[in-house]
């Protein structure tokens, strides 16, 4: 239901009043425009976005399971017309441990990592003659989407109860791009080329397989009875790229050539970046194939965005990063990353996430950067224009996870990202936010403390508590925190039991892979000190005053997060307090009745189970989502 905001009444439970989402959009004003002259005068993007290894902070490896003794061999299960691994998250409870609760691990649920889908992701690159570090980006790209996929079916391909391999993992289809040789005539209708130098026929067969419209090479990680499962970053070239492969000598066209390993295979991509001097391209390209999963996960084209780049906003990488080394040495974790594409979605998600917005007033906070940020002038008209805007402040509030906001703006996934958030009720998943060391939610961080009786609590301390002692089982529905107190009387016994604790969250400790055997393979990630990310620089602080249309701010995402947020309570809990009917029954959460008054913890012995019973059939549909989360 749209709605806008109206000056509400003093005595709305639910709704902010004018003043309060008046500070609220100054706030956001000064967060979201600090960046618009960077954005217009094309000033170069900050180094970090093309460091992708800081993405890695506690990302876990994909084991290795080709060994005979088969240790490391994940035990998988297909999931949605996915094959897909299973792990899950061990965090440590801090804060005070006399307590009881303090010093404690909580197990978050099962997560699936995708190993396997059934089609590949169609991906344009828009080749252009008069642009070739196009051509060499696309190139790598596709360079790297073989080289994760090889290393995935080396790693984990096995038979594994009624999921087989399939007798051959990877092979060349019949399509090639043509080939060229360096000086030779150009042909009459123009065409893009990307030049390979002088390379054997089993690089210049790979590149041809890379480069070829549609499907040069397919690879099958498992099948089953529905059929093959392909790696997450299988693509299918569109057929509007026509491409050449330009190399210094003739080829013999060997038919019987077979697609290398991973590791010869990136000995032909070290070899094409040095030819081109393409470090800076090789992160670029990275950071763009990491995408391809979360296009394939939400079943999105990859459509290329190169407005970034050709307005000379990229900065030279030094050779000396040795980019590609850190790539190969940490591919396993790159794969675990790619493989949770639900997760990267999260974090991209996050960046526009603020802890002490409460959840009635996401719209007034969202107000400048999606509303009037594109109307500035020098931004308005050009969509990657403003996505860049919003990119620059991203870096700078979540500086670990700028390399996937360059991705998502390099990828075309940003526009599926900025759907999500400006709903209200983002994607949000824990095991992503504690392999980035970033919060996401006010589980994690419940933003500044404010001054609260000692006859009551507010309520994001007591709905996190009640996560964290496993009360509530399942995860937020929605980032924002809650709105307001609630009396003592009202408080669940295992939230009130922590009043004085105010320091109780969630820190994340490691990473469970659970393997066919039936054990578990513990990985705590790299240490922050084995990551070489350069410091960050932050831009001096230059605000808009921009006069805004209070009255007109369409309030439908705080009407959404505000729904989320307390529907998530009456499906894990036990009803509501009569004190907080109102509520309740607000057109904004539209509960209203259904549920039972509230009793505590303590007034009844019934399980899980009995009180999942008596959850209306009005929101079925909401616990039938929260079950799949």
């Amino acid at each position: 239901m749209s709605s806008f905001s109206k000056p509400s009444p003093e005595h709305d439970p639910v709704k902010p009043n004018p003043k309060q989402v008046a500070q609220t959009v100054s706030r956001s004003e000064k967060t979201w425009y600090a960046h618009i002259a960077a954005t217009i005068e094309r000033e170069e993007l900050p180094q970090t976005c093309f460091e992708p290894a800081a993405l890695l902070g506690k990302v876990p490896a994909v084991p290795n399971g080709s060994f005979p003794e088969r240790v490391g061999r994940l035990k998988k299960s297909v999931l949605d017309g996915q094959l897909v691994g299973v792990g899950h998250s061990n965090w440590e409870i801090t804060g005070r441990t006399d307590c009881g609760l303090g010093g404690r691990e909580r197990k978050t649920g099962d997560c699936p990592i995708v190993l396997g889908v059934r089609e590949s992701t169609p991906i344009r690159f828009h080749a252009n003659p008069d642009r070739p570090r196009r051509g060499v980006i696309s190139a790598i790209t596709a360079g790297l989407g073989y080289i994760l996929s090889k290393r995935l079916v080396e790693l984990q391909s096995h038979n594994n109860d009624d999921i087989s391999s399939p007798p051959s993992h990877v092979y060349y289809t019949n399509k090639v791009a043509a080939v060229c040789l360096e000086g030779s005539p150009q042909p009459a209708t123009l065409c893009p080329s990307v030049f390979i130098g002088d390379v054997d026929d089993e690089a210049c067969r790979w590149w041809q397989a890379l480069l070829a419209t549609g499907q040069g090479w397919k690879a099958e990680i498992a099948a089953d009875n529905g059929g093959a499962f392909l790696p997450p970053w299988a693509i299918q070239i569109k057929d509007k790229f026509i491409c050449q492969v330009k190399c210094d000598r003739g080829t013999s066209n060997k038919s019987e050539l077979s697609p290398p390993s991973s590791l010869r295979a990136m000995m032909f991509l070290r070899n094409f970046c040095e030819l081109h001097n393409a470090t800076t391209e090789f992160s670029i390209a990275l950071v763009t194939a990491l995408m391809l999963p979360v296009h394939n996960f939400y079943g999105v084209p990859a459509n290329l965005q190169w407005q970034i780049l050709d307005d000379g906003c990229c900065p030279r990488v030094s050779p000396r990063d040795n980019q590609l080394e850190m790539f190969w040495s940490n591919i396993q974790r790159y794969l675990s990353l790619c493989g949770h594409p639900r997760g990267v979605m999260s974090n991209l998600c996050g960046g526009f996430w603020e802890p002490d917005i409460p959840c009635n007033l996401v719209h007034a906070w969202f107000y400048p950067p999606f509303e009037h940020l594109p109307t500035v002038e020098g931004i308005s008209g050009s969509t990657q224009r403003h996505h860049e805007a919003l990119l620059r402040v991203c870096v700078c509030r979540r500086p670990k996870l700028a390399p996937l906001f360059l991705g998502a703006n390099m990828s075309g996934v940003m526009s599926l990202v900025l759907r999500f958030v400006k709903s209200g009720i983002p994607v949000l998943d824990l095991d992503a936010a504690g392999w980035a060391g970033c919060e996401q939610g006010f589980i994690q961080n419940s933003g500044q403390q404010t001054h609260v009786q000692s006859n009551s609590m507010s309520r994001a301390d007591i709905w996190r508590l009640l996560y964290i002692t496993e009360e509530y089982p399942s995860p937020p529905l929605t980032p924002w925190k809650p709105f307001g107190e609630m009396a003592l009387q009202d408080i669940p016994l295992q939230a009130s039991t922590h009043q004085g604790c105010c320091d109780h969250y969630l820190m994340y400790q490691l990473w469970r892979w659970e393997l066919v055997d039936g054990s578990f393979l513990e990985d705590e990630g790299l240490h922050q000190d084995d990551l070489k990310v350069s410091s960050i620089v932050h831009g001096e602080y230059c605000p808009t005053s921009i006069p805004l249309r209070l009255p007109f701010i369409q309030d439908t995402a705080s009407e959404n997060a505000t729904r989320n947020a307390f529907q998530w309570v009456t499906v894990n809990g036990d009803g509501f307090s009569p004190r907080e009917r109102e509520i309740y029954k607000h057109e904004w959460v539209g509960v209203g009745d259904d549920f039972s008054d509230y009793s505590t913890a303590d007034d009844s012995e019934s399980g899980d189970d009995e009180r999942t019973k008596s959850i209306p059939s009005s929101l079925q549909a909401t616990r039938d989502w929260l079950m799949q989360l």
